[in-house]
């Protein structure tokens, strides 16, 4: 076993005894909390199917051709292949998805309160700018308190930024409806409590967006704006009463457009898949379209563009380790069909949590964060590698938890 893989079986076993401890404290909301989940299964359950299929042994007719090779090397005509070129790799990542799917359903049976549920998204939102305004004051600044950021810690940062914008945003759509629901019931004039709380959001929300606007560029804002319009799509829609479909279809032209403005399109076998690649070396751009030209409709196994890497490498070129895009590693080591597949169940969730979102009576917030950070998170895959930050995947499976938990309440039902 490799290290990665016993890394990732670490985060396996603590995610799993997380989730068995939170079931047998909130036992009473397991069944309640269980029930999206039930309505996401296919979204669910098709990286891990898809994962197990590449790593379970098979002829070698249906194998990666590498096999095939290896077993004409070695003259053994009965010698098993696989869909992965490293199963251990794969092993490794089916892990780590694991992982953080147990993340997800452990913070949903916690966020069936809805206290409960604040507290962790001010957390989360706490934690995230934070960690931008820190970064962000060691780049700009001759305070170095971090190393400098190299091409992957910059794409993460974008990341980051990103997340805080969204939440943040959600935060003063959280902040106003409470304020005016209450002075509407007490008829109280607004204090400096609120004043406050709106100062320091909208102090988070402008330096992650300067830090944003600093590394990324202007393509990167628009996954950004279309998260945050999705927010105050989801506040005035309620706010107006709109049905839940209708408004769940109008949204959906405006981030379609969004969408369609911030691919750059190329030349190769998937062009929107490379993003702003141009931008982060040749190198990787030629050996990721070497890879893509060569990918089977399986994939080459999920975990291996390393490996592969090393393969499709000029000689005498140092190798890259880091994609052009997360969009075009998903591409390379799931195959083209299971990225189509992913980005559906990926639609799936948004829009399952967006129409919650529309239906929830308060509390909305909740899953229209959740919704809008995974629409910012899904277009930037196709811009940047930021995706593939672990802490980043920790973050996004606890927000889904969050929406998922509060998409459904006393004014909404999940059937209707």
């Amino acid at each position: 076993m490799t290290p990665e893989a016993l890394e990732n079986c670490v985060l396996l076993a603590g995610a799993g005894l997380l989730l068995i401890t939170t079931s047998m404290a909130y036992g009473a909301d397991l069944t309640a909390a269980l029930e999206p989940f039930r309505r996401l299964r296919f979204a669910i359950a098709f990286p891990a199917i898809w994962m197990t299929l590449q790593i379970l042994p098979l002829p070698l007719s249906a194998a990666n051709p590498i096999w095939r090779l290896t077993s004409n090397a070695f003259g053994d005509s009965h010698l098993w292949g696989h869909i992965s070129i490293d199963p251990s790799r794969t092993f490794a990542s089916l892990m780590a998805y694991l992982g953080v799917f147990s993340i997800t359903v452990s913070a949903s049976l916690i966020a069936r309160d809805r206290r409960r549920a604040e507290t962790a998204f001010l957390a989360l939102f706490a934690m995230t700018s934070l960690l931008v305004a820190v970064v962000a004051l060691s780049t700009f600044t001759p305070i170095a308190i971090l190393p400098s950021l190299d091409h992957q810690g910059s794409t993460a940062l974008v990341a980051w930024s990103g997340l805080s914008v969204v939440l943040g945003s959600a935060m003063v759509v959280m902040t106003l409806e409470r304020h005016f629901t209450r002075r509407e019931a007490s008829h109280r004039p607004t204090d400096f409590s609120l004043a406050g709380r709106l100062f320091l959001t909208i102090l988070a929300i402008a330096i992650s967006v300067a830090a944003l606007a600093s590394i990324g560029s202007t393509r990167h804002l628009i996954p950004t704006a279309a998260a945050v319009y999705s927010i105050f799509f989801v506040a005035i829609a309620r706010r107006l009463g709109a049905r839940p479909w209708p408004a769940v279809i109008l949204f959906s032209i405006f981030a379609l457009l969004l969408a369609a403005m911030s691919f750059p399109y190329g030349e190769g076998p998937l062009p929107f898949a490379f993003g702003l690649s141009s931008e982060n070396g040749d190198g990787a751009l030629t050996i990721a379209m070497r890879a893509l030209t060569d990918t089977p409709w399986v994939g080459h196994g999920v975990g291996t563009f390393t490996s592969l890497a090393r393969v499709y490498a000029d000689i005498g070129i140092s190798v890259p380790v880091l994609p052009p895009t997360t969009a075009a590693l998903v591409a390379i080591e799931w195959g083209i069909p299971a990225l189509v597949a992913l980005i559906l169940a990926s639609i799936q969730l948004i829009v399952f949590l967006f129409r919650g979102a529309i239906r929830r009576g308060r509390d909305s917030y909740f899953p229209s964060a959740s919704s809008a950070s995974l629409l910012c998170l899904g277009i930037g895959s196709f811009l940047d590698i930021g995706l593939l930050s672990p802490l980043i995947w920790v973050v996004a499976a606890v927000l889904v938890g969050i929406g998922l938990a509060q998409s459904s309440g006393r004014t909404s039902s999940l059937d209707s």
